[in-house]
C-alpha cells in the first residue's frame, strides 16, 4: 500500500476522518461527517514527502511511495520552510565569500 492509496484503501474521505477521529488525530464537530477539526489523510501524505526530501530519499523513490505520478504535483507537496530559505541562501553568501 502506496501512502496516497489511504483514501482508496478506507473507503473515501468519510473512513479516512472516521479512522482519523479514532486515532486521536481529530475530533468530529458535528453529526455530519464532513464537520470535522483535525488532521486528514492528506496532511500525512503531505508530510511523507517533507520528510522523505528531507532525508535525502531519491526523488523517484519518493514519488513511488507517496504514489504520485508527476514531479510538478510531487512538488506542490514538498512544503518548504523559511528556515530552508534562510539556510539556502547562507549557503550561496558563504560560497560567494570564499571565493572572493
Amino acid at each position: 500500500m502506496q501512502i496516497g492509496d489511504f483514501n482508496c484503501s478506507f473507503g473515501g474521505q468519510r473512513m479516512g476522518v472516521r479512522a482519523c477521529v479514532k486515532c486521536g488525530f481529530g475530533e468530529k464537530t458535528e453529526e455530519v461527517w464532513y464537520q470535522y477539526k483535525g488532521l486528514v489523510p492528506h496532511d500525512f501524505r503531505r508530510s511523507a514527502v517533507r520528510n522523505l526530501v528531507n532525508a535525502g530519499v531519491d526523488t523517484a523513490a519518493a514519488m513511488k511511495i507517496t504514489g504520485h505520478q508527476t514531479l510538478h504535483i510531487f512538488m506542490r507537496y514538498n512544503i518548504i520552510s523559511t528556515g530552508q530559505l534562510h539556510e539556502a541562501m547562507e549557503k550561496v553568501t558563504s560560497k560567494k565569500k570564499a571565493v572572493k
